[in-house]
């Protein structure tokens, strides 16, 4: 079998008729058949989205420290070690109010993988899962493993971004987070998330999909989301013309939704950050979550700096850009581990790796 991604998904046995048999409807067959058929096409790229930008970090974790086995299989119905979704995404809030417990578990010869479970954050599903392999005799040296995510019967899965880790059990845990392309999800959802092909160091290690079913609730959330409309703009060195529209914060998460106006039609794309402080002292980093053409997204984040405490009442920020080639290749997969060694830069310092100031402190009243 070669080490081309589409040979061993045609060279692997999925059991696309066996659908019915997991409770799938006709309109939702339909789609996923599509969808893997589409995939295994070796004359046909995968189909992205025209000028994302960061909206994918790939799931394939690197784990050549694990030791050679995992020793003896252990079944599905033997409840796994459960991924907490705060701790994962580095939140210090109690966030059991706003979760769905789901702790279903489904098994075959080679992977276990249980769903703990979800929290429906607006247009974003966040899903932690454990995974364990099952075959003693194999080293682990990656993992890949991304669903899709139908609500009431439709597909809406549009990308991800998530963490992952060994456990001192063995196990694979991971914390993802699906945009998806409703932005009006309220109410009771029914949900089904389907894993078509799990990659067990580079080699598919299902002959059928895992198929989890459940129901979900966002309103709770969706009440205690802060939105604030904001009116600021700068300019990158392309002369595009970047304006921050609002600023969207609850417990889960806190984004700053933006417009881009290139102007000039420039063709360079820039990694976008903005660094600051709250009026509590806490230093803080917002960082791309989605990056188009003439729109993004920019989250904060809690590995390059801290969370805004509950006690702010305001937030000063510093745009930085630089373009990807200035930052010898950096994307933003990368910059979790590269930017954890740059200090926060005083007034007008660059900071390193192709990144510029472009534009003037500014304060945002977050309440």
């Amino acid at each position: 079998m070669g080490n081309n991604i589409y040979d061993m998904l045609n060279d692997s046995s999925i059991d696309i008729e066996g659908l019915d048999r997991e409770g799938f409807n006709p309109f939702e067959k339909k789609q996923i058949e599509a969808r893997f058929n589409k995939s295994i096409n070796t004359n046909e790229k995968k189909s992205t989205k025209k000028g994302i930008m960061a909206a994918s970090i790939v799931l394939a974790i690197a784990l050549a420290t694990v030791g050679s086995g995992f020793g003896a299989s252990v079944a599905a119905a033997i409840k796994l070690a459960t991924t907490d979704i705060g701790l994962f995404l580095g939140i210090n809030k109690d966030l059991d109010r706003y979760k769905t417990v789901v702790d279903q578990s489904k098994s075959n010869e080679a992977i276990s993988v249980q769903l703990n479970e979800v929290i429906l954050n607006g247009n974003e599903l966040v899903v932690s899962t454990t995974y364990k392999n099952e075959k003693s005799d194999l080293k682990i040296e990656s993992i890949n493993a991304v669903g899709e995510v139908f609500i009431n019967g439709v597909e809406l899965s549009e990308s991800s971004i998530g963490v992952g880790k060994i456990a001192e059990d063995s196990t694979f845990q991971q914390v993802v987070t699906y945009s998806l392309k409703d932005n009006e999800l309220k109410g009771d959802l029914e949900i089904k998330i389907i894993y078509s092909s799990i990659l067990l160091n580079g080699e598919v290690a299902n002959t059928k999909p895992y198929v989890f079913d459940f129901t979900t609730n966002g309103d709770k959330l969706a009440g205690d989301t802060i939105k604030l409309p904001i009116n600021h703009s700068f300019t990158l060195e392309n002369g595009s013309i970047v304006t921050l529209k609002s600023y969207v914060s609850n417990k889960v998460s806190t984004k700053l939704f933006l417009d881009i106006d290139n102007v000039n039609k420039s063709e360079v794309v820039y990694d976008i950050q903005l660094r600051g402080y709250d009026n509590c002292g806490n230093k803080i980093v917002f960082k791309p979550r989605i990056m188009s053409d003439d729109q993004g997204i920019l989250e904060l984040s809690t590995t390059l700096g801290e969370e805004i405490s509950d006690e702010a009442t305001e937030i000063t920020l510093t745009p930085y850009a630089a373009a990807f080639s200035e930052g010898n290749g950096i994307f933003n997969s990368d910059l979790k581990q590269i930017e954890k060694k740059i200090a926060f830069p005083g007034k007008n310092q660059k900071l390193g790796n192709g990144y510029k100031q472009v534009g003037e402190e500014f304060t945002i009243k977050i309440k």
